[in-house]
């Protein structure tokens, strides 16, 4: 019986041509970041959630957190396949600085996030979580409330 071997390097240009020097990474990164912005933006203009009307914002902030929670994953598991292919390009290491930066604050705007509905007053957060905006996300958002209260008083 004959053994076939196969090449064991990926076909990364097709993803992001360049490798780590990829401008199309580049751009993806740096959309990515500004993404991550924005959403620091809204949640500090946030504050508690007071009234009904908040709904919409909210779901708002949901659907952006749902698209970078989305996009990182998809940066960090290229830079891991450019690593695995060269564990020697310099390029790669900044990308990885900069993704795992990404990945901390992306952390830090959840927490926060977690934190604004946690302190939200219990009867504003029933017909806020009610409304027709905020349905699909009822469940995710009372599993945040009752995680982080169970953070808080610990």
């Amino acid at each position: 019986m004959t053994e076939t071997k196969y090449e064991q390097v990926w076909n990364l240009d097709n993803l992001f041509p360049g490798g780590s020097e990829s401008p199309s990474f580049d751009s993806y990164v740096k959309q990515l970041e500004l993404e991550i912005n924005g959403l620091e933006e809204k949640l500090n203009l946030f504050g508690n959630l007071v009234e009904m009307n908040e709904s919409l914002r909210l779901e708002s902030v949901i659907k952006n957190m749902g698209d970078i929670q989305k996009k990182l994953p998809q940066a960090n598991s290229f830079i891991t396949c450019l690593t695995a292919q060269n564990t020697k390009d310099q390029g790669v290491v900044v990308l990885r600085g900069v993704t795992s930066v990404m990945n901390a604050r992306f952390e830090s705007v959840i927490k926060k996030f977690q934190h604004i509905i946690l302190e939200t007053d219990e009867g504003n957060w029933t017909e806020i979580i009610e409304t027709k905006a905020l349905n699909e996300y009822k469940f995710i958002l009372t599993k945040w409330r009752e995680k982080r209260k169970d953070v808080t008083f610990r």
